[in-house]
């Protein structure tokens, strides 16, 4: 589910159970900026209107932390999902550990900021 508008009920995420990960996308909206680049608007004014061809800003328009926050949130709750206790012992901080080392590794080896 996607609810664009805030969701104080949720924090960031939650383990809802040990299949349901809910990340609250509206936490991370006042982040954005409030308008693409100029370029990344012509390009969809345009861009052909057909339903398959996505125009996205480049990465590096995003804030610079968003990426990040949303790599150690997501990291977080899978973290809960795979260590199975809820808590944030040793087990948790373990996986915790090896998600993010994964995800960084990963990312360095391609070239992102």
């Amino acid at each position: 589910m996607f609810r664009a508008e805030p969701a104080p009920e949720l924090s960031l995420a939650t383990c809802a159970t040990r299949s349901i990960i809910v990340i609250n996308l509206a936490s991370f909206l006042p982040k954005l900026p409030t308008a693409p680049p100029a370029a990344v608007t012509a390009a969809a004014s345009s861009s052909s209107s057909s339903s398959s061809s996505v125009c996205a800003p480049p990465l590096g328009w995003y804030p610079k932390g968003l990426l990040y926050d949303l790599v150690l949130t997501v990291a977080h709750e899978l973290a809960h999902l795979l260590e199975g206790s809820g808590n944030h012992g040793p087990g948790w901080r373990q996986a915790y550990d090896s998600i993010v080392l994964e995800a960084y590794t990963h990312a360095a080896a391609h070239g992102v900021p």
